[in-house]
C-alpha cells in the first residue's frame, strides 16, 4: 500500500520482488499481515466460498482459501474467480467481535478477534492482523481459556510491523479472547 517512491527509498519487500522482508529483516519468509475485518467473523460462522476454476466450480471452507504464506496468501488456482460466499446461519449461535486499531473508522486492523459459540457449545476463535493468514483456534465451552489463548499466541507470528508494539498486540490477543469467551458463554 506504499508508493513506488517510498518503496525505492526503503527497497522492495519479498512480496514485491525484493530480497528482504521489511517487517523482520529476514530473507526467507514474508511476514505481511493479514488484515481483514470481515474474514474472521465469517470463518467463525463456518462460511464457505465458491470459486470458478478452469475445471469448473469448487466450494471450500473459507479458511482453506488462505495459505499462511505472505508472498502467495491465497490458495486459488490461477485464473480462478471467487463467485459466492455461503454463511451457515445456525439458530442459537452467539458471536463477538473486537478490533484493535489506531482509529475507530477506516483503519487497518492491528488485531481482529472474532468468537462464535454455536448451539452445540462449540467455540471458534479467529484472529486477524497478527499472522500471514487468519488464525483459527477451536474448542468448546469446557475448554480451558488459558490453553486456547496459548494456542492462539503460539500460532500467531506477530512481528514488529505495526503502530502498536508486538508485545502489546500479543497481550491484547489474550484480553480479547478472554473477554470474548466470557461474553458468548455468559
Amino acid at each position: 500500500n506504499q508508493s513506488a517512491f517510498w518503496r525505492d527509498a526503503v527497497n522492495f519487500c519479498l512480496k514485491c520482488g525484493g530480497d528482504t522482508c521489511l517487517a523482520t529483516g529476514g530473507k526467507k519468509a514474508c511476514f505481511s499481515q493479514f488484515v481483514s475485518d470481515t474474514v474472521p467473523p465469517l470463518i467463525c460462522l463456518q462460511a464457505e466460498v465458491e470459486y470458478e476454476s478452469q475445471a469448473g466450480p469448487v466450494r471450500i471452507p473459507l479458511n482453506e482459501l488462505y495459505s499462511d504464506d505472505g508472498i502467495v496468501p491465497h490458495t486459488l488456482p490461477p485464473r480462478s474467480l471467487l463467485k459466492r460466499i455461503f454463511i451457515k446461519i445456525q439458530p442459537g449461535t452467539k458471536t463477538v467481535f473486537r478490533k484493535l486499531a489506531q482509529r475507530k473508522s477506516i483503519d487497518y486492523t492491528s488485531l481482529t478477534c472474532a468468537i462464535a459459540l454455536d448451539a452445540e457449545k462449540n467455540l471458534r476463535v479467529v484472529l486477524g492482523g497478527v499472522h500471514m493468514g487468519p488464525v483459527l483456534v477451536e474448542g468448546d465451552v469446557n475448554s480451558d481459556v488459558k490453553t486456547l489463548i496459548r494456542t492462539a499466541m503460539k500460532t500467531a507470528k506477530t512481528v514488529e510491523n505495526d503502530m502498536y508494539s508486538r508485545e502489546y498486540r500479543r497481550k491484547m490477543i489474550g484480553v480479547f479472547i478472554e473477554e470474548g469467551i466470557q461474553e458468548v458463554v455468559g
